[in-house]
Formats: C-alpha cells, structure tokens, sequence
C-alpha cells in the first residue's frame, strides 16, 4: 500500500468521528450498496432509522435491504467498543424486531482495536444466532471505500460528505479511473475475444466508426482485467492526435497534471486505456512496449486499422436483439414494426439509437415521428447514421441554439463544466444531457462523442451569435482571472486553443485581447516564452482607468524586472523599481476600488523589496492584509521581509498564522502555500517544519501534487529547496512524489528547471541507496541516470553546479569521476569536505584526512554554522575510524554535540555505541 493510500484510510476514520447520527447512517448506506454489490439497485437500500427530524422511531434498524433480509445498524457512541453492551444490545433488538433476516451488518464511526474486535466477535458468537453479523469499525469502512474506489456514482457522493478525505481521494493514483459508462451497457462477444486476447499479449486495438460502441466495450473489458493490475489509467487520445506521446509527462485532464507513464510501466502492472487515438499508434506501442516491465495492458480505441489482425479488432454494428433492448428501454414503448423499421436504417449503431431513444423521452418526437423521419434519408449505414444524427440534433437547434452553439464554437469533446455552467443556464446544459448530447465525463469535465459534435457543427449556424459567445468568455475570465481557482487552471490550460482563436482575432485596444492575454500569463513559462510575452505588451495601449488595464500594468512591471539580471546591472534594476513604484502609485490616488487597492499596494511593496526599502515594503503588505485578513500572498511578503531582516519572530509568526489556518481555507492560493512550506527550511523555523511539515507530509504532497504541472516551474523548484530534508526526514511521502513526477516539459531552455530536476533525483538516489526497496537498485540506476544527464546540461564553471554533480558521484561511488571535476573547485570549507568524501572513497585516507582538516580550519574565516562544522567533524571521525584510530571516538562524540537535528544525533550516537565495543 502506498503512502497516499494510507493517509487515504487515516484520513477516513477521522472523518467519520464528527458526523452525526443521521449523517453516518446515510453514509453507511451507501457502504452498505457496495458491500452488497454494485449489481444492486441503491434505492433498494431503505433508510428507517429516523423520521424527517432526526428521532428515532420505534423499532432499531437503520437500514434494510433486499425485503429485510440485510439489515444495516450505525452507533455513532465514542465507547462503542469499550463497552460491548451497546453493540450486543443494538445487535439482540434487530433480531427481536427482524428475526427472519439472516444477515446483519453493524457500523461504527470509532476505530476499534484488534483485541476489541475479537471479543466482540466472540460474544456475538455466544448469542447463538442463526443470523450472520459482520461488524465495521470505521478502519474497515476506509478499506471498503478504497477497494471500490473506482465505483464513482457511489464513491463521490459519499467522500463529499469527508471533506479532508475527499482531497486524498482525488490524489489517489486510481482515481484516474476507468470512467463510468454513460448508458446502460450490454453484452457483447466482441468482449470475451478481447479478455481472451489479453491473456496472452500485452496490447489490443480496438477500431472502428465513430459512435459505435468502442468506448464502452473498452470500459466493460477494462473492468474485468483490472483487478490483475495495480492501477488503472484512461487517457484520452484526442490530445495527442497531433503529436507523439512524450511518455515521461502525459497529461491527466481530470486533474489537470501530468504523470509520469514511463514510470509506472516500469515500476507497475498498470491497466492503460488510451480512448480515441488516431495517430502515432505505432509510435505508442513501441514506447509502451519498451517501458511495459509488469506485463502491463493496453487498449487503444479508434478509428481506423494500424496493426494486423492479430493486434487489432474491428468493432461491428450491434446484434439486431441487443439493439431492440436499447430502444425498449424507453418509458414509451416502440412497436414491433417501428424497432424493426428503425433497425433497417440505423443498422445497430448504439449511439444512434441512444439519441433517437432520448429525443422520445423528451418529446421532441413520437416513435411515428422518427419512423417518417427516417424513411426520408437514403445512404450506406455509416452516411445513414450521420444523417439520423444530424436530424434528431437539428429538431431542437432553434430551442437550444445558444447552447449547442457555444459548443459548437469550442469545438473540443472535453468541455469545462465550469466555463460551461458559468456561461449558459443550467437549464440548458439539463436538456442537453437528457438528449444525450452531453454527458458528465468527471466533476471537471462535460465529454460529447464526436460523431455528435459533427453533427451540432453541421446543424447549427452561429455567425450571428460569435460576440454573444466571446462576451461569456470575458464575464468568465474577468471574475476568475484574480481569484484563479482551479477550476480556472483546468479552463484554461484544456482550452487552449478555443482561447488562443478568440485572441488572434481581436485587436490588442480591445478589452477581450486584454483579458485573454492576462490568462495566458498565467498559463505561460516566462522563463521558455519571455520574449513572447515582451513582445506583445508591446502591442497594447494600457490605461489607468481600466481595471484590466491595471492588472495588466502591474504584471508588465513584473516580467520588466524579471528581465534585468540585477546582480550585473542593480542601477537598471533599481532604476526599474522606482519607475514602477512611481507609476503604480499614480493609479492607486485615482482608485477607490478595495481590489484594486490591495493588488497595488502589493506590488508597490514588492517593489520595495526588491529595491531595498524595507521599511516602505513592510507598511505596504500590512495595508494589504488590514484589507483582507486572508491575503495570505501579502503574509508571504512579509514573512520573506522579516527574514532579510532578521526579524525572525515576526516571520514565524507569519508562518504560523497561513499553516494554522489552512483547515478552513479552501480557495487559498497553492502556489502561495508552496511557497510557505519553502519558507520552513529557514534555520529559525525548525519547530514549525517539524510540526507543519514532518507531522503533517501529507498536506504537503497534497498540495504539491495539486500544484503540479509540468508546464510550470515553481513546484520543482519548491521541491529542490525541499528535498534532502523530505528524503531523510519523510522518506516513504518523498519517494511516492518521485515516483509520480514528471520530467518537467520545458527543460531545454530552463536551465533553473535543469538544476532543480537534477538534485530532486539526486536526494532520491540517496534515499533509496539507504532504503531496502527490493528494486532499489533499478530505481537507483534511474535515478542516478537522470540526476548526471541534467548536471552535465548545465553550466559546469559554475561552483554550485559543480557541486551537485561531485554529490551526486560521490554517493554513487564513483570517485574517479568525481576527481576529474573536483580541481576546479574554489577553496572553502565545503569544498575541502567533498575532497575528504572523495579521497576516502578512493581509500586514500591520508589526503581525506588532509582535506577534512584544512576544512575545519576554514570554517571559522568562513562562517560556518555550527551543524556544519558536526558534518566535518563526523567526516574526520570516519576517516579516523579507516585508519583504526581511537581518536575517532572523540571526534565523534565533539560531532554530536554541536548536531542539531534530533535524529542525526541518535544515529550517531548509535555509531558511536558500535565503535566503543569495537575498540574495546
């Protein structure tokens, strides 16, 4: 089980503890469905517990099943397995009021013990029932949860009730999950021939037209295969119908990240569904085929043939009885002749037949209607159903012309449905799903097949309604472009390209292109595209009097700074902070506007900053927090602030009001909070790291996992500065992030990002030589591998980068390399100690020696602090121990004295245990 798995079932059991009473038997009765099975019908599941005011009625049973033949009960006592009375008592009730029911479940929100199990079980055994009883402390409902986990209509509603829970679910590698099938799903043989196919090769291609079915039989046979594998992914092809698939960073749209596929093939038996993939299928395979260590499996659907008849299969329309049960299906029956009238034309095309059913339900037409509609159209099938669709679609396009229309002008099968809902009525969207043109694909996502897109495109005339469609893209990105939720980053980043189109055609004096272009800020690398981004501020005309105009003034101010490398130019740069200051204070004597007021004085402080006037800064952030108690961006500033000033009690302070009160704050910036938990590697933050960070990893990788992209460099860099404290203080929540990230998309031109990727894999190397992962030696050559290739990418005069590929040879062990690189050093105390390192590995104890101690004699010219000098202290102290001095121990014992870290100085002490026995 892995790390997030586990806090997964933590996190359950607490959240079980606060729910009411009614609220967990609600809660149970959905456990109930699934540990009875998905087969069945929840609403056959019946509450009984209480009334509509919570007291309970006259008999105990709070749920029933199947004619009372399953009875659930729920106790919500904190003592509920202390005292055993009242388990017995609710158990001997159930079966006084339901003595013909033969299994009883009982539920409780606490946790019991192993031992408190057993003898409740044993005294259960003592009743002497006929009847079954199987008890579930909340321990044992976290696990049903996570063995159903891909059971979404179920599962979703019932986390939303756990709120911590919830975020650990969306994080869990399975919840990237098989999707649920958007109509009922019957039978086919196609089916079986796939199962049996997979026994004995690791991929299939499933193919053929468009709406015929591929997309379910892929779910229906995913479902039984992947209970073999450790994980299941669905991806969808459409994204990368136009490129290759770059396997180390394949994008998820249902959380808008990436993973790292190459990975998890060679580290897991991975059930891979690729939906809707129409290019580079040879490509794919041969990279899946390369990566696949596990045995893995692979189902690819589209819609034309790639491979020999061996690998691919063709989808055929559906059996002639299988296709009456769909339209039977519909409230208002179809007769004999209409099926078989209907069949003539539609040939068992499910999707067809599905529309045609939905177009009945909601009155658009009569089953005469259809049968006259379609005896009109003349074609081969495949043109036929085209045609049918297009019909059926075209009956409503007046009704629901702004809906379908806006569709049409997005024009991608993934929809955000929250763009979507904030755009047109929810009413709209309603019919639209009844009519199954929509369907809801995840909690992000509206998917609309794309035989039916065709069709909206084909029926639909919008050249009268582009402006009314571009004005809800400006309401959309004007009221989220500064809040910039989530769902914002998810719209933004999986509508590129509907963005980008709108943009090319306004002109840069209109307010739409303004508003567009803050967007793609957002979503841009400043660091890969800077010159992009320079060159259209160029462009536009920015006012003071515009609200857009003014975001938009303060990020050119921004990226203006960015630019100037004030380490060779400070009076350029400082030249730019005051012109800045200057013009944004202008604006803010004109505005009255609290929004506008906060977002200035933010930037005019961070100005000041940045030119040195700490003071001007400081007044500035507390403006802004004095506005918004919430504003924890400005905290950030100000914990940064009293740090360059040594102000430390002030900037733990900071600290500690943003990472105190993230429980209740669910709209608050992650990249913000990324940023604080950077903050906790400051020496003067130990506690709070300690309490905030090693307590609580699992916020962190929350978070990190949640802010991750590989677009973007901040989370990487976040984790650099992070990562040999995680790989040694919490090494089981480091290695399930490493084993998640992607290789970041815009290395080549980043060589920050370079760097940054090079140590995260350096720490992992290091954990994992330390560990006993059985692989541990596959995952370290990986490891090592990517760790040198992005070192060796980097500017090696550089004493920085120099050092981190000595760090990463010497703990390999590869000294002689490590030598090679070590002359060009320059003389400080670290250096020296890596030379101690080097030598030693070379077994030449004599220079190690040397070195460690003209690094101590350094450290006093050089300032180093004191857990430093115990590093070089415990270095002389083993090459001591090599050259079986006693001293060692000595050294030894100075070394922990001046070690701060708790768990360094136990390991040592230990070490020193070992060496007196030694010696004696």
């Amino acid at each position: 089980m892995n790390f997030v798995e586990q806090r997964f079932l933590t996190s359950v059991s607490e959240d079980l503890k606060i729910l009411s009473g009614t609220e967990f038997e609600y809660f149970c009765r959905g456990i109930l469905h699934l540990i009875l099975g998905e087969s069945k019908d929840i609403s056959s599941i019946h509450h009984k517990g209480h009334n509509l005011y919570a007291k309970p009625v006259g008999y105990t049973a709070d749920f029933l099943a199947e004619d009372y033949n399953v009875i659930g009960q729920c106790g919500t006592d904190k003592n509920y397995f202390e005292d055993r009375k009242k388990p017995l008592h609710d158990i001997e009730r159930i079966f006084e009021n339901h003595n013909s029911c033969e299994h009883i479940y009982l539920f409780s929100n606490q946790r019991a013990t192993g031992g408190q199990l057993t003898d409740l079980n044993a005294d259960i055994e003592g009743l002497n029932f006929t009847t079954r009883v199987y008890v579930y402390d909340s321990e044992k409902i976290a696990k049903v949860l996570l063995e159903n986990i891909h059971a979404a209509l179920i599962i979703d509603p019932l986390l939303e009730r756990l709120p911590k829970t919830f975020e650990y679910y969306k994080i869990l590698p399975q919840t990237n999950k098989i999707p649920d099938f958007k109509f009922q799903y019957y039978w086919r043989r196609e089916e079986q021939i796939i199962l049996n196919h997979l026994e004995t090769h690791t991929y299939i291609q499933i193919y053929g037209l468009s709406g015929i079915g591929k997309t379910e039989l892929a779910i229906a046979v995913t479902r039984e295969i992947q209970i073999e594998c450790e994980l299941s992914l669905w991806i969808n092809g459409d994204d990368f119908n136009s490129r290759k698939i770059n396997f180390s960073s394949v994008q998820l749209t249902r959380f808008s990240n990436t993973i790292n596929l190459q990975f998890l093939l060679e580290k897991h038996r991975v059930c891979l569904v690729v939906d809707n993939l129409n290019e580079y299928l040879e490509d794919f395979i041969a990279d899946f085929n390369k990566y696949n260590y596990k045995d893995s499996k692979c189902i690819i659907t589209s819609l034309q043939k790639n491979f020999d008849d061996t690998s691919s299969m063709l989808i055929p329309f559906m059996d002639k009885e299988v296709a009456r049960n769909i339209l039977l299906e519909c409230a208002v029956s179809p007769s004999l002749e209409q099926i078989n009238k209907i069949l003539e034309k539609s040939d068992g095309y499910p999707l067809v037949l599905r529309l045609i059913k939905s177009a009945v339900e909601v009155d658009d037409y009569s089953w005469e209607d259809i049968v006259n509609e379609l005896s009109t159209i003349v074609g081969l099938s495949d043109e036929t159903n085209k045609k049918i669709s297009q019909r059926i679609i075209g009956k409503f396009t007046h009704t629901w012309a702004n809906e379908l229309g806006l569709i049409k002008y997005i024009d991608k099968r993934l929809i955000s449905r929250h763009f979507l809902v904030s755009a047109i009525l929810k009413k709209g969207i309603t019919q639209l799903t009844k009519r199954s043109i929509l369907s809801i694909h995840d909690s992000n996502f509206f998917v609309i097949h794309q035989l039916i897109l065709d069709s909206v495109k084909h029926e639909v005339n919008i050249d009268n309604r582009i402006m009314v469609f571009d004005n809800y893209l400006e309401r959309y990105l004007t009221q989220y472009n500064v809040s910039k939720p989530l769902s914002y980053y998810l719209f933004i980043f999986n509508h590129s390209k509907f963005i980008d189109d709108v943009y090319q055609k306004y002109g840069y004096a209109d307010n739409l292109k303004k508003i567009i272009f803050y967007s793609l800020i957002q979503r841009t690398d400043l660091n890969s595209n800077m010159s992009f981004i320079i060159n259209e501020f160029k462009k536009f005309d920015l006012h003071d009097s515009n609200d857009c105009d003014i975001y938009l003034i303060v990020e050119e101010g921004e990226i203006e700074l960015m630019n100037i490398d004030k380490r060779k130019s400070w009076d350029q740069y400082s030249g730019k902070c005051i012109e800045i200051i200057d013009k944004l204070i202008r604006i803010k004597q004109k505005s009255e506007d609290e929004e506008i007021l906060c977002l200035l004085n933010h930037h005019i402080g961070k100005a000041f900053f940045f030119n040195n006037n700490f003071e001007e800064a400081r007044q500035c952030f507390m403006a802004v927090i004095e506005m918004d108690r919430n504003a924890d961006y400005a905290r950030l500033q100000l914990a940064r602030l009293f740090f360059k000033l040594k102000q430390y009690e002030n900037a733990v302070k900071e600290i500690e009001i943003v990472f105190s009160s993230q429980d209740g704050a669910q709209d608050r910036s992650l990249s913000v909070l990324l940023s604080f938990y950077e903050l906790l590697m400051n020496d003067e933050c130990k506690d709070l790291r300690n309490r905030y960070l090693d307590s609580q990893p699992e916020k962190f990788m929350k978070t990190f996992i949640y802010s991750l992209n590989s677009s973007f460099d901040q989370p990487y860099r976040i984790l650099e500065r992070l990562c040999k404290h995680l790989s040694y203080n919490v090494k089981e929540c480091y290695a399930e992030i490493c084993k998640m990230l992607p290789l970041p998309s815009n290395l080549k031109n980043n060589e920050a990002l370079r760097i940054a990727y090079a140590k995260i894999q350096l720490a992992y190397f290091n954990l994992l030589k330390y560990s006993d992962n059985e692989e541990k030696i596959v995952n370290m050559e990986k490891a090592f591998e990517l760790s040198e290739k992005y070192w060796l990418t980097t500017n090696l005069e550089s004493e920085h980068n120099l050092k981190g590929i000595l760090d990463l040879y010497i703990a390999a062990e590869k000294f002689d390399e490590a030598l090679k690189y070590a002359g060009k050093l320059n003389v400080n105390p670290f250096t020296k100690q890596l030379l101690c390192k080097i030598f030693k590995g070379k077994k030449d104890y004599g220079l190690a020696l040397q070195a460690v101690n003209e690094a101590l004699d350094l450290s006093a010219t050089f300032g180093v602090k004191n857990y430093h000098i115990a590093a070089f202290l415990h270095d002389k102290s083993e090459v001591l121990f090599e050259l079986k001095d006693r001293s060692c121990m000595s050294e030894l014992e100075a070394a922990i004295e001046k070690q701060d870290s708790a768990k360094t100085k136990d390991s040592w002490k230990k070490k020193l245990e070992d060496w007196i026995v030694y010696f004696n």
